[in-house]
């Protein structure tokens, strides 16, 4: 009796992981920042050393700290009629 009840509670809680991560992913998702036609040319010499900046967030109690929320590689076998990962 308690081998289903196990499993039903195991399935809730992937499905509340899920829609959390979910959540999460689109909090943090950035928009990328305008920027002046006349300084457009100096763009990438700003930015120069700052990649990982710009692809992780600060951590909220020390910002000279970063986090990669990206937990690993994403590997997409696509086709012309669908794909997998």
């Amino acid at each position: 009796m308690t081998i289903p009840r196990n499993i039903s509670t195991i399935r809730i809680l992937l499905l509340v992981a899920a829609i959390f991560l979910a959540v999460y992913s689109q909090a943090h998702a950035r928009t990328p920042a305008y920027v002046p036609e006349d300084l457009v040319p100096w763009k990438e010499w700003v930015l120069h050393g700052k990649e990982e900046q710009l692809s992780c967030i600060p951590m909220y109690n020390d910002a000279g700290q970063v986090l990669c929320a990206w937990p690993g590689r994403l590997n997409l076998n696509l086709t012309d009629s669908g794909g997998d990962v």
